[in-house]
């Protein structure tokens, strides 16, 4: 038996809820490769852990005999050691979560599919985490409820972020618009009202990994800016409840990395002065960029936003720009 997991992409943020807000995404039309990572899970053969995959990460002190192979498009740029890589450092917090409740898993084989590229501000590391953790628990007859996956996988992917937080990971494996709670317990509430929004994510082909975006923050705000930051989260939720799209764009404000992280990230203070113009609802950076967003509130629109971010956002050949929709469903698990 083979156990698939597609973890979508997922954005950190969405401007208004620094750590605490998060959403996955979808494209309205066929992407290749797909927007998201894929794990699949299998028994590991007798004898396959002593070979050249390394095992997982020892976070238990056990040394889970575990195995990966990696391909897709961007298995290049992953580390050579896989020891390093998210996939079977995943499958060590899974393991030691899995002691700590008293249980055992059989040695797994995991082969990644790395569809995203690292440091994009598209969730590519949460989704290789939800991917794999998805699948492993399904392999593993679902030990985990799905709030306590979440915490295990805000561990993992914190693991290469600097920091725990659940926005990426509870947006991508549980789907929607996500509302987290602070202390980081579960995996928080979908907000309703945002299904009918074109969402414009542009990637402009370079690397921003989240440790350099948080670097710049500062460690303070001052009181009046956490107070308006409050206020604005306060609305925007309320706005999405109430159905009230133009209240709740309003409100899509980032007063605490924004202003800390434009700098970083070329054209994007243009973009940002100019889509508004052309019909954008709200602008902003995805998680810690360098993608940014542009929503619409049509179709046609969408489309102008996307082709002045190819025209002036996209810096090389690896980026892209496409219109995407919340994708509820979030994390899509398949057997074989």
């Amino acid at each position: 038996m083979k156990i698939t997991a597609f973890a979508p992409i997922s954005m950190g943020n969405v401007s208004v809820g620094f750590d605490i807000l998060g959403a996955a995404f979808a494209p309205i039309d066929e992407t290749n490769p797909p927007l998201g990572d894929r794990v699949t899970v299998s028994a590991c053969e007798a004898g396959a852990a002593s070979g050249g995959a390394a095992s997982g990460a020892n976070v238990s002190g056990t040394g889970a005999p575990d195995t990966l192979t990696v391909g897709g498009p961007f298995a290049h740029i992953l580390p050579e050691d896989h020891a390093q890589n998210l996939a079977l450092i995943a499958a060590g917090y899974f393991r030691a979560a899995l002691e700590a409740k008293g249980g055992g898993c059989a040695p797994m084989a995991l082969h990644l599919e790395k569809n995203l590229p690292i440091g994009s501000g598209l969730g590519s590391s949460a989704s290789t985490v939800v991917a794999a953790l998805a699948a492993m628990n399904e392999f593993a007859g679902r030990p985990f409820t799905p709030d306590e996956l979440v915490v295990v996988m805000g561990r993992a992917e914190g693991h290469v972020s600097g920091g725990v937080h659940l926005d990426n990971v509870a947006g991508s494996y549980l789907g929607g618009l996500r509302l987290l709670p602070a202390d980081g317990r579960d995996g928080g509430i979908a907000l309703p009202g945002a299904d009918h929004w074109y969402w414009a994510l542009a990637y402009p082909g370079t690397t921003m990994l989240t440790k350099e975006g948080r670097a710049v923050l500062p460690k303070t705000v001052p009181f009046h800016t956490a107070i308006e930051a409050a206020g604005h989260l306060a609305s925007f939720v309320s706005a999405c409840y109430r159905g009230d799209d133009e209240f709740a764009w309003e409100h899509l404000v980032d007063l605490l990395a924004e202003p800390y992280r434009a700098r970083l990230l070329p054209g994007f203070a243009e973009a940002k002065a100019a889509l508004p113009a052309l019909g954008a609802k709200a602008v902003g950076i995805s998680g810690s960029g360098p993608t940014i967003f542009a929503i619409s509130d049509t179709r046609a629109g969408a489309d102008k936003l996307a082709d002045y971010m190819r025209e002036h956002y996209l810096k090389n050949e690896n980026g892209f720009c496409h219109l995407c929709k919340l994708q509820n469903e979030g994390a899509i698990i398949t057997k074989s």
